[in-house]
């Protein structure tokens, strides 16, 4: 039996013990929860992401602007009354989060592995790798992304608008986090 001391402890709440109440999120990645909620299958890379913070969203809303992970940590720091951080990447989503039907100019920026980026905007997918090619998928006649847009002429002007997204300095690439075989036999 699970037993809690929540709320009875004699030293002073720490940040996570006031965000629990106040704010609640939920996660999930396309292939999980994500499909018994969507009304269609979304892409690999999509995220449903749920947000509850009280005064600040409406019961029922729902905006979709596409956002990445970006917008986690600066939207809990402002959900918080905390101060920014200078060195955060990514921008706070509490103003879509009090009027989910503003207009929002930052697409979703998704990257994997060194050189390889998606630009996601709420119609378009633009994905440009490291070697080069690219491919753009209409999300409005496309959704599961099978015609490649990218060579069309009459589209260059999208491509170039998504492309000023891409980043324009890389990270050094995280080494595996997962043991090697031979650390792992050493495990015990």
């Amino acid at each position: 039996m699970f037993k809690s001391n929540f709320g009875k402890s004699k030293r002073p709440p720490g940040l996570l013990s006031q965000l629990l109440p106040a704010v609640a999120l939920w996660i999930a990645w396309a292939g999980c929860e994500a499909k018994a909620l969507a009304e269609e299958q979304p892409a690999a890379s999509d995220v449903l992401f749920i947000v509850v913070a009280p005064g600040i969203t409406s019961p029922g809303s729902r905006c979709d602007r596409p956002v990445d992970m970006s917008v986690l940590y600066p939207t809990l720091l402002e959900l918080c009354g905390l101060p920014d951080d200078p060195q955060c990447d990514g921008q706070s989503i509490v103003p879509l989060l009090r009027n989910p039907d503003m207009e929002w100019r930052n697409p979703a920026i998704m990257t994997y592995g060194r050189g390889n980026h998606a630009v996601r905007s709420p119609r378009w997918r633009y994905i440009r790798y490291a070697d080069g090619s690219e491919e753009r998928y209409d999300h409005e006649k496309d959704l599961h992304e099978w015609n490649n847009l990218a060579g069309e002429a009459a589209w260059a002007d999208v491509i170039e608008e998504h492309r000023k997204w891409l980043p324009r300095k890389e990270a050094k690439q995280v080494a595996d986090l997962r043991p090697s075989k031979a650390e792992a036999r050493k495990i015990p």
